[in-house]
Order: C-alpha cells, then sequence, then structure tokens
C-alpha cells in the first residue's frame, strides 16, 4: 500500500479496515462499503481501490449492502449465500419476500439461480441435440420454424425449441390421419 499521509488518518483507516474486511466476510465488507458509498462514493472508490478492492467489485458489494440494508439482512446470512448469489439476486430483493429469496438463493446453484432470475429456468431433464445445415437449409428452417413461432433477432432465431415441436406436431398430425 503506498504511503498515505498523516494529515488523513481517516483514509488510512478505513483502508486498513477494508483490507481486514476483506480477508473475512463478504456480509461486512458489503455493508461497509455500502455505507461509505453513501457518505463519500469517489473517497471511498479510492480506499477500496487502495485495499485491493477493484471498482467493479466495489459496485458491486454496494449493492448488496445497500439491499441488505434496504431488507434488514445482516452480514451472517449474505456470507451464508456467498458473494456470487448475492450479487445475483441484491438488484431483486424487496422488503417482502427477501427470505425466500436468500433460501432459493442457498438451496441452489449460481447457475440455476441465474436462470431463475432472468426467468428462464428450465425442466430438469433436457436433451441437447446439435444439428448443422448448409446455409440454404438452415435459411428454409428458419422461415418455417417462424412460422410456428420462432421469432428472428438479428442472426440468432427465438424460440426455436417450441416452435420445431410444433412444426413436428403439425406434421406429425397430418400424416397419422
Amino acid at each position: 500500500m503506498p504511503d498515505i499521509p498523516s494529515s488523513f488518518p481517516i483514509i488510512s483507516t478505513t483502508v486498513s479496515e477494508l483490507q481486514s474486511l476483506q480477508k473475512t466476510t463478504v456480509g461486512q465488507l458489503s455493508l461497509r462499503i455500502a455505507d461509505l458509498m453513501e457518505l463519500d462514493a469517489g473517497l471511498t472508490l479510492v480506499c477500496c481501490a487502495e485495499a485491493g478492492v477493484r471498482r467493479r467489485k466495489a459496485y458491486a458489494l454496494a449493492q448488496i449492502g445497500r439491499a441488505a440494508r434496504h431488507c434488514g439482512i445482516n452480514a451472517a446470512a449474505i456470507d451464508k449465500v456467498g458473494w456470487t448469489k448475492m450479487q445475483i439476486i441484491a438488484p431483486l430483493l424487496q422488503k417482502k419476500g427477501w427470505a425466500l429469496q436468500l433460501a432459493l438463493a442457498k438451496a441452489t446453484s449460481a447457475h440455476r439461480l441465474k436462470l431463475y432470475v432472468q426467468n428462464k429456468l428450465a425442466p430438469d431433464k433436457l436433451r441437447v441435440m446439435t444439428l448443422y445445415f448448409a446455409r440454404d437449409d438452415y435459411q428454409q428452417l428458419a422461415v418455417m420454424l417462424t412460422k410456428f413461432g420462432a421469432t428472428a433477432k438479428g442472426k440468432a432465431l427465438l424460440d426455436k425449441e417450441a416452435a420445431l415441436m410444433a412444426l413436428v406436431k403439425a406434421v406429425s398430425g397430418s400424416s397419422a390421419g
């Protein structure tokens, strides 16, 4: 750590405190950074940088701390959930229902939690199929899939799985008769 002038004892104390918290608990660190950000965001970022907390992480920790304070969540609860999962759910925490969100975060992996938050939680037993098409064949398939509910977005095709199954059901229904 570079030498901080003795005329700024509060900065050196804050840097030492942040260094200590960073080694022990994410919960206390996030709450402390949130408190400091409310006082002076610029000075807090300087202290965080001196303590070895990068800017992006400092903002994420501050968001976690603010959300936790808003809901009355303590540092121990933050630590039980973990920094990665708290970062996912912090923007969504509300005074009502936060306990359920924390319980969900504790019980699921970060990947599944992210899918849940994005409302894209998939069934457990999915199968993956990789298909390779010639350009013309793909364009023909894309046209058919859009007729059955897929949406073209740039080069991507959204909701193609549901559209493909609708196409399969339409074809199998017409040939079964």
